[in-house]
């Protein structure tokens, strides 16, 4: 058998080789097409002026060929997933939106400064000065434009297809070039009546016809094309010095006005005769960086950043009211339940979890209803016990009453189960020997029960703490940040917190527009704030060495 198997071996060990052989081309000619297709991926997105997101890419293209191919770094293949999904969702949003913070990014600074500057110079406006009444013919299924302009000038085009139906890229797409030419006369037949041109008004307004040294013609209402002329151009004012920068004027053909680029407020804004730089500005926008100035914005104390900070205000006095009610009605509860003389502890414990089992926003809506100034149970019930009722949702106080007893309800199973858990796990001799010293039911909790738990649930109160802190949607479902501050210029409510004030920022019912530059600062701001409460609750719960231990003592 030995023979017989040495023999089988030499001849099957040439096929490992050719097969190891043949794998390793498979994996190069995988590898070059994947390398292809990410280089291409770059030059795409370089040439859209996505710069940032070509740098992320490239960085995790580098390191995960890195990896790969490294023999060495084996262990590191199984867990760069892991780190690249950290590095995705969680470090790169949060450097983009510090980034972001320094920018006037916004829903009217959108494009960059040369897309700006492309939009602007491709702008045009019809010439009234000279109009041209037009007919359109039509001959079997092609049409063709007459144009006079009333005093004997007679220009046609050639026979048009215009049936052709239009998507709105073809639409907002570059214009159809078509060529005049000059006629002596009408020409004969009749031409196409009113609502036939009707029909046919979407494919003429995609024409531009054109003649020889003179603006292309557009159609301006249904009877007339108009000469379009291009509404703004690059020129350098007379008075004024040279650009320091490229295209940084403009001259307004319309207006007869010269507008600059302003790359403190990432606007082109107009100039007066003097050349100073006027309150009118010409939309859109373009990114630019402002350095600290939302920095400032937030900060500075105006009436509007005072109400700011009731704001920040409300939001720490939220978080820790919440906190603190959640913990005592959770240790009360959890003290009874654990209490010998209660009967029925199972079934009350299951009623006491309803809150926790129940889906918050379906709570939250049901509360929404029942304290309705008008109809809600709420005020029906204190109607009839004390004859008043109450504006849950237009008094300041009232309100803010209400998002903490209802906050109140979704949070106290959290922290009974918690105090259950903990209760049990107290040794019962040290309730023997205080009951033995004739110790009451005060005395036990705030020297045994209390000293016995805290400690374990400083963490989790910390954790419940950051989470109010940031709790959107208590507050987006049930007040929506009402009543509104009455001082307020803009848009701010007496229950916004921080995070809600950050979103109405974002999607712009504050300023009346999107300031993603403005909410991204704040959320900055705010993300300190929260890493800083998460670094003191590891710093709370670290693990002591003996020898620390010892000098403390």
């Amino acid at each position: 058998m030995t023979s017989i198997e040495s023999t089988l071996g030499r001849y099957r060990s040439p096929t490992k080789p050719l097969s190891s052989l043949l794998a390793r081309v498979a994996f190069i000619i995988l590898f070059v097409i994947l390398f292809a297709l990410f280089s291409m991926g770059l030059v795409r997105l370089y040439a859209l002026g996505e710069y940032a997101v070509a740098i992320v890419c490239l960085i995790i293209g580098l390191s995960a060929s890195y990896v790969t191919l490294n023999k060495r770094l084996v262990a590191w293949r199984f867990l760069y997933p892991a780190l690249l999904l950290i590095f995705l969702m969680m470090l790169f949003p949060i450097v983009y939106s510090v980034a972001i913070g320094f920018t006037n990014y916004s829903s009217k600074n959108l494009l960059t400064y040369e897309r700006v500057v492309n939009y602007h110079l491709e702008q045009t406006y019809a010439e009234k000065k000279q109009r041209f009444k037009f007919q359109l013919y039509q001959a079997d299924n092609q049409y063709q434009i007459t144009l006079n302009d009333g005093s004997g000038l007679w220009l046609q085009t050639p026979l048009l297809t215009l049936n052709q139906p239009l998507d709105k890229a073809t639409e907002a797409g570059p214009k159809r070039a078509i060529p005049l030419a000059v006629i002596s006369a009408a020409p004969s037949g009749e031409p196409l009546a009113m609502r036939d041109v009707i029909k046919l008004k979407a494919q003429l307004k995609m024409l531009a016809l054109t003649r020889d040294n003179e603006p292309d013609l557009m159609m301006y209402g249904f009877r007339e094309f108009l000469p379009l002329l291009p509404r703004y151009e690059i020129k350098q004012p007379d008075n004024l010095p040279m650009a320091e920068r490229p295209n940084e004027f403009l001259y307004d053909n319309q207006d007869k006005r010269y507008l600059q680029a302003d790359f403190n407020n990432g606007f082109y804004t107009y100039l007066n005769d003097a050349g100073e730089m006027t309150e009118k500005t010409l939309s859109p926008g373009f990114v630019t960086h402002v350095g600290w100035k939302n920095y400032h914005t937030i900060f500075a104390m105006d009436e509007d950043r005072k109400n700011l900070a009731k704001v920040a205000l409300w939001t720490v006095s939220f978080a820790l009211l919440t906190v603190l009610m959640q913990f005592s009605l959770g240790m009360l509860l959890a003290s009874l339940l654990n209490w010998h003389r209660v009967k029925g502890q199972r079934i009350f414990r299951t009623l006491l979890l309803i809150p926790f089992a129940v889906p918050a926003f379906i709570s939250i809506m049901i509360f929404r209803a029942m304290f309705n100034s008008e109809f809600g149970d709420v005020n029906a019930l204190l109607e009839f016990l004390f004859g008043m009722r109450f504006e849950w949702y237009f008094n300041p106080w009232l309100a803010k009453l209400q998002v903490l007893l209802v906050n109140l309800w979704l949070g106290f199973p959290y922290f009974m189960l918690l105090a259950m858990g903990m209760l049990k796990s107290i040794p019962s001799d040290l309730y023997e020997a205080a009951n033995m010293d004739g110790a009451g039911t005060w005395y036990k909790f705030r020297f045994i029960t209390l000293p016995m738990i805290i400690k374990p649930l400083t963490p989790l109160l910390i954790m419940s703490f950051t989470f109010n802190f940031n709790n959107f949607l208590v507050i987006a479902l049930l007040t929506r940040g009402g009543p509104r501050m009455d001082d307020a210029t803009v848009l701010i409510g007496e229950t916004q917190l921080l995070i809600n004030y950050i979103y109405d920022l974002a999607n712009g019912s504050v300023l009346g527009y999107q300031a993603y530059g403005l909410a991204s600062a704040l959320s900055g701001f705010l993300f300190l704030v929260i890493a800083s409460i998460s670094l003191w609750q590891f710093w709370l719960t670290r693990e002591k060495s003996p020898r620390s231990e010892l000098q403390e003592h």
